[in-house]
């Protein structure tokens, strides 16, 4: 299992790359920059405290959350990852209640808006903050996307049959 210090780091890395490479997030947010949002990874015994306004996260196990926070989105991490990279439909989400929120539910409005408007590419942002030392993984993601994008359709069509 991986440590939670090690996700931590992970986790500040990715977000702060993604904050560098997309700052009109922040600006997008307006005053929901002060809210706390909790994401709760469904799937795995982790939380993470996204803190806008410090440009900062944070990784908690889900039994020593904080409980002060301004939201709560609930999802598994698939659909969090898709949410962040415009990939699904929150309101689609949503109502088949896949995604589930609490509290301030116009700072998750503002969360969604800004980032549907960023354009954000997690694992690329993430590469391309590592700079030269990121060229092996950015190699093999590019394989690995080729590789998906050419057997996707053959897999498809034997799951069919």
């Amino acid at each position: 299992m991986l440590s939670l210090r090690f996700l931590e780091h992970l986790a500040r890395f990715t977000f702060r790359a993604i904050a560098d490479r997309h700052p009109e997030i922040f600006d997008r947010l307006g005053t929901h920059t002060k809210c706390r949002y909790l994401i709760d990874v469904t799937d795995t015994p982790f939380v993470l405290l996204l803190l806008p306004k410090k440009r900062d996260v944070r990784v908690y196990f889900r039994k020593d959350a904080p409980k002060k926070v301004g939201a709560i989105i609930r999802s598994p991490l698939i659909r969090l990852f898709e949410l962040a990279q415009g990939g699904s439909d929150g309101d689609a989400l949503f109502f088949s209640r896949e995604i589930t929120i609490e509290g301030d539910t116009e700072a998750v409005v503002a969360l969604r808006n800004a980032l549907d408007d960023a354009d954000i590419d997690i694992i690329h942002d993430t590469i391309r903050a590592m700079g030269a030392g990121g060229y092996p993984l950015r190699l093999g993601y590019k394989i690995f996307n080729k590789l998906h994008h050419k057997l996707s359709p053959v897999i498809a069509g034997l799951l069919k049959t």
